[in-house]
């Protein structure tokens, strides 16, 4: 080994380091690049050569991307079997609603059951088709019966001009005579302007020919929660704190009617024509089409229900008096359950004791002594000795 100046020997130079060879056969052998077709999606794939295959053999086993051993096959195929079957109970469970709906018209469609069905939709919708006009075009009667008295029929009806149902009242002409279809007439423009909580308001009133015949037609509120006969006759009893809402609700109606000028009388006042207002639970008066007017110091006609009606009735000369009597029978009914005077056999009984003075029997049902002591004083056969509708509600 030489020495370097300085004293330092020159180290050995290192040998050059060693170049890999690239063995192009060995590599060629090892790995193998096959091209898959000459189409643009022609994928490049690296199969690696075993060293039982010859570069032939391995050719021979290239395969494609779509292509599948039999192994792969039958594995995929099952696949395929459990996807289907998944997609089968799918299938199933989806038109299983279809298949509920329409068994409404039969397992699968009858047509019996579907023209069923189509004439019901058919009728519901004739309902609301209007049958007739008002001579003012503004109230429509619709095919809709909703309600039948001794001379009246109600149908329902549109305002058309506020909107809302009204009730359609037709009058049958041969229950009213000339003198009673001329007092209607005179009435219509009074009634039209009563407004209050507890009056069922009127809207108008007309008279109409039907082919030989002449019908008056009353056009109303619509009340269909019922009349306070028939919540009676349902639930048999009131409430006393609902009992004296009421009465008071019934007295301030009375008394809006009787403070008009002249006082308005309503001579048929009864539980089967003062409404309830369901939603509310407050009462209204209604059947204000046979209302009079007190003409002078008097009224003449006789109209009205006998066991409701105040002595003096009998001999047609009365006043709001009477009316006073009625809510005193409708008071005692709706005390009692029990329609009043319902021990006589008929009109002619109940005129002998009305006239007589004679109470009614289920007046000695009433429990409570207050509403016992309103109820006498209401349905006192003189007339000044009953309060007035005022006087009761203080």
């Amino acid at each position: 080994m030489a020495e370097t100046s300085g004293g330092c020997s020159s180290a050995e130079p290192l040998p050059p380091a060693k170049t890999p060879t690239t063995n192009n056969n060995n590599n060629n052998e090892d790995k193998k690049i096959v091209v898959i077709g000459d189409s643009p999606r022609g994928a490049v794939r690296f199969v690696r050569k075993s060293l039982e295959n010859t570069g032939n053999s391995l050719v021979n086993r290239a395969f494609y991307d779509n292509d599948t051993t039999e192994t792969e096959y039958t594995r995929n195929l099952d696949d395929n079997i459990e996807i289907l079957s998944q997609e089968a109970e799918n299938l199933e469970a989806k038109f299983k609603k279809t298949e509920e709906r329409l068994v409404q018209y039969g397992p699968i469609f009858d047509p019996e059951r579907f023209v069923e069905q189509q004439t019901k939709t058919e009728a519901t919708d004739d309902k609301d088709l209007g049958v007739n006009i008002s001579p003012c075009k503004r109230f429509f009667k619709l095919n809709e019966e909703i309600g039948r008295g001794s001379f009246k029929t109600v149908f329902r009806g549109f305002d058309a001009h506020n909107g809302v149902d009204v009730a359609w009242c037709e009058l049958l002409d041969k229950k009213v005579n000339k003198i009673e279809r001329q007092r209607f007439k005179e009435e219509a423009d009074m009634l039209k302007n009563l407004q209050h909580p507890n009056i069922v308001r009127f809207y108008n009133c007309w008279e109409e020919t039907v082919g030989k015949r002449k019908n008056i037609v009353l056009v109303t509120e619509l009340m269909l929660s019922g009349t306070l006969k028939a919540y009676l006759r349902r639930f048999k009893k009131i409430n006393p704190k609902v009992l004296k809402s009421w009465c008071r609700q019934i007295l301030k109606g009375l008394s809006f009617l009787h403070s008009r000028t002249p006082p308005i009388i309503h001579r048929d006042l009864k539980c089967d024509n003062i409404f309830i207002t369901g939603t509310t639970g407050s009462v209204k008066i209604g059947d204000l089409g046979l209302a009079t007017l007190k003409n002078r110091s008097f009224a003449k006609s006789v109209i009205g229900t006998p066991e409701f009606m105040a002595p003096e009735m009998y001999e047609e000369h009365y006043d709001e008096g009477v009316d006073v009597y009625a809510f005193g029978m409708c008071m005692l009914e709706m005390s009692t359950s029990e329609y009043p005077y319902s021990e006589c056999s008929g009109p002619a009984q109940i005129y002998k004791k009305v006239t007589s003075g004679i109470k009614p029997a289920s007046l000695e049902k009433v429990e409570n002594p207050e509403v016992r002591e309103i109820i006498e004083s209401c349905i006192q056969v003189k007339k000044e000795e009953r309060p007035s509708c005022k006087d009761l509600l203080n």
